[in-house]
């Protein structure tokens, strides 16, 4: 039985909660709830970056006044805390975050960095050769850097190696179903959830669906489901074509329960700097092969011809190649899926948070009897 746990110390928690609803900040909350839950700290969060618009989808970009005044105040705190943990991006951690880290360092506090993303050292403070150095010198300060990918890791200089872990990029396991089902001949649906934006690519998702619309059989059924909020013109063209169906943004908790109803997930991202994505592994909970671009930190997740297929980043023919392929191949398709739902595991929340707390220092307060 769990005892009641003590807050014993205070820990100053940095990360994005939602809303906009992007992977960053689903999974910092679902890492500060963890800790909530399970710590023995007593925790101060701050919302940083400040964002011009947080209700809007994306979010508007950065308000750097009121982000920097946020940044005082933390600055102020932390000689009173026992440790400062931030999550962030890469430029968010080497711009605010360096100071964070200055200040804890001077008051010898314990400082740990999650950095979301694939390439957390591809940002453009280290194309400046001093500014870089400097930066990446002050990092070595850091009790812990955790990062997404293997690529990530490799890309940090070799006196910094030492200080960096990876920890998959994670989702709740719960609510998906516990094996996979045999899809159909007649129909093959598939869906896609995130931003509705040309970066996301999906322009080229319409342009490739179109496209094996028109080479299939009569008697081959498909749909394209897409669910998100973004960009008007690509709204405009989903809800102007055939077998397009466009749902907007829906609450996550209704979108795990339907997302088992599809036979394939495509995510066709322009984003080189993409990480693990939430939505990626959701699909993969869900049981569904994954048609994905082939982004070194996606190709960590997505295995060619294992758990799904990959595609050269905006490559039109190729994507529509791909859909066409796993629409006629359904012994493929099923092959995928169970080996899907089998590579999810490693990204379950429940296996991962554990291993994330226990990196940055967090001690687990419950004793069982």
């Amino acid at each position: 039985m769990a005892k009641t746990k003590r807050l014993n110390h205070k820990t100053i928690v940095i990360g994005p909660m939602p809303p906009g609803w992007g992977g960053a900040r689903v999974s910092f909350k679902l890492f500060y709830d963890y800790l909530k839950e399970v710590s023995d700290q007593s925790l101060l969060h701050y919302d940083l970056p400040i964002r011009h618009h947080r209700d809007k989808n994306p979010p508007g970009g950065v308000n750097h006044f009121k982000t920097f005044i946020i940044v005082l105040l933390c600055l102020f705190r932390i000689p009173f805390v026992s440790r400062v943990i931030v999550f962030g991006s890469r430029n968010f951690c080497f711009s605010y975050g360096i100071f964070l880290l200055v200040v804890s360092k001077i008051f010898r506090k314990p400082f740990y960095i999650r950095l979301f993303g694939g390439h957390p050292m591809q940002n453009s403070i280290f194309r400046m050769a001093i500014a870089g150095s400097i930066v990446a010198r002050l990092m070595s300060f850091a009790d812990k850097i955790i990062v997404q990918t293997y690529v990530g890791a490799e890309e940090f200089p070799r006196y910094l190696r030492n200080k960096v872990s990876v920890i998959v990029g994670y989702r709740p396991g719960a609510g998906f179903p516990d094996e996979t089902k045999n899809s159909k001949d007649s129909v093959c649906r598939f869906a896609y959830t995130g931003a509705i934006s040309w970066s996301k690519g999906i322009g080229h998702l319409l342009d490739a669906f179109v496209e094996v619309s028109k080479r299939l059989d009569a008697n081959k059924d498909i749909e394209l489901h897409l669910y998100g909020s973004g960009e008007k013109e690509l709204v405009d063209k989903c809800n102007s074509l055939d077998k397009v169906f466009y749902h907007g943004r829906v609450d996550n908790s209704v979108l795990r329960k339907d997302l088992s109803s599809y036979d394939v997930f495509i995510f066709p991202s322009l984003h080189d700097s993409e990480g693990h994505p939430g939505s990626v592994i959701e699909a993969l909970m869900a049981a569904l092969p994954v048609i994905a671009s082939n982004w070194s930190g996606i190709n960590e997740v997505i295995r060619n011809n294992e758990n799904g297929l990959l595609v050269e980043p905006g490559d039109t023919q190729e994507l529509a190649d791909a859909i066409e392929k796993l629409i006629k191949d359904v012994e493929l398709r099923n092959q995928l899926a169970k080996q899907a739902l089998e590579s999810s595991r490693e990204f379950d929340a429940a296996h991962v948070l554990p291993r994330l707390a226990e990196a940055v220092g967090i001690k687990i307060s419950y004793d069982y009897a």
